[in-house]
């Protein structure tokens, strides 16, 4: 099947392709990253493992993945570190979206954003980057105007509701920053220089 179709059909950038086969008791999983668009490799490796627990090898994997093509499609410096701060692959997934639909800066894409940094500290209470940039996008929220209420019937009543839900986003930013801190990322910094700002 032409992995552009597929990129296409699910609107998506990347593609992961890959098989797996078995000799005795060593599992060989052969890996690779196509871009959706040219249909060009961006990535491809081989991992070798004993065969034992099925899941634990699925984790070892899936990490080994996600780290490696974090790197490539990424930001580089930044990956092993934001996945080092949590042991749940499903919350490091949650954050990737999120931050993906944060960084497209609109008001539908910050509301995906919220949606999957909420997700990913449900997953991992203590996930310090998803805390730092839950706080990114309701300080976004606040610097775009990007509120959560409608219009009352005077135009006082309006502004009003606009100010209170103004101060409302950016002590969620603090609440949500103040977390981040306990393990410092360099996004948390950055958001705590912005509330300071």
């Amino acid at each position: 099947t032409d992995v552009r179709k597929i990129g296409s059909e699910l609107g998506v950038r990347y593609a992961l392709d890959g098989s797996v086969r078995r000799s005795g008791d060593m599992v060989r999983i052969d890996a690779q990253l196509v871009d959706a668009q040219s249909g060009g490799h961006v990535w491809a490796a081989r991992f070798d493992q004993p065969l034992g627990d099925i899941f634990k090898i699925q984790d070892d994997i899936t990490q080994k993945i996600v780290t490696a093509l974090s790197a490539s499609i990424g930001e580089p410096d930044s990956a092993p570190l934001v996945l080092a701060q949590t042991s749940s692959m499903a919350a490091y997934d949650a954050y990737l979206r999120g931050w993906a639909s944060y960084r497209r800066n609109t008001f539908a894409d910050y509301q995906k954003s919220l949606e999957y940094f909420q997700t990913a500290i449900a997953l991992d209470p203590g996930f310090s980057q998803a805390h730092a940039a839950i706080a990114a996008a309701y300080l976004s929220a606040r610097i775009y105007s990007w509120t959560r209420t409608e219009p009352f019937s005077s135009p006082l009543q309006t502004v009003l509701n606009a100010r209170r839900h103004d101060e409302e986003l950016l002590e969620e930013a603090r609440q949500h920053l103040g977390v981040a801190l306990r393990h410092p990322t360099s996004l948390a910094y950055r958001v705590g220089a912005e509330i300071l700002i």
